[in-house]
């Protein structure tokens, strides 16, 4: 997908800054950073699927006997933070 369909991060009509980083810059960024944040509105969009996912690929590798039963608590819990968090921070700024 390209940045032109990407509201978060499409340069603004007058050129400098652009909505993702709210004008605080005088340039707008490089054409890396606009490559690398082309993904954010999927990102957004499928976070929580991709924190189930990874959670169930820490379970199947406790199944099988790859990681410990403490390690995929650990994983449970630190994936479980992690939806909240993005979760929080996500209902704040919409």
């Amino acid at each position: 997908m390209g940045t032109e369909n990407n509201p978060d991060s499409k340069a603004s009509a007058g050129g400098g800054s652009n909505q993702m980083w709210g004008g605080r810059f005088a340039a707008a960024p490089d054409a890396l950073m606009e490559r690398i944040n082309a993904s954010i509105g999927f990102d957004k969009a499928l976070y929580a699927q991709d924190i189930a996912g990874s959670i169930a690929h820490a379970r199947m590798l406790g199944n099988v006997g790859i990681l410990s039963d403490a390690d995929v608590t650990a994983s449970d819990n630190n994936w479980s933070s992690r939806f909240c968090f993005i979760k929080c921070c996500l209902s704040v700024r919409a």
